[in-house]
């Protein structure tokens, strides 16, 4: 009888085991592509409209699939930046207080700012 009180007992427990895998699996994919997202930042290129436009302004900025290096020269005047995707503005970078400092002072000491030639 205590045999069978055990199978039981186990044949129960197989739908709840299969629920929380099933839960821990999905919880960890969802937090590993929240890290993936944002461990990486991409490059962008601005692409001002007038000459007095605002380097700081993420909506003068489009995305760049290259190398900034290779098309930047580091000589003076914003060429491009490397920063994560604003997610309340999206197809936009994300210029958070030091980026913004260091893009008004073209400090290209980060490896995030980037100069025109």
């Amino acid at each position: 009888m205590t045999h069978s009180v055990k199978k039981i007992a186990t044949a129960k427990n197989i739908p709840l085991l299969a629920l929380a895998l099933f839960a821990a699996m999905f919880m960890g994919s969802e937090v590993l592509a929240s890290m993936r997202s944002a461990a990486a930042p991409s490059a962008w290129t601005f692409e001002p409209t007038s000459p007095t436009d605002d380097p700081t302004d993420p909506e003068h900025y489009v995305p760049y699939s290259g190398d900034l290096n290779d098309l930047c020269s580091q000589v003076e005047n914003i060429c491009g930046i490397m920063a994560e995707e604003d997610p309340q503005n999206p197809g936009k970078p994300l210029i958070a207080a030091d980026l913004e400092n260091r893009i008004n002072e073209e400090d290209t000491r980060q490896n995030d700012v980037f100069l025109l030639p």
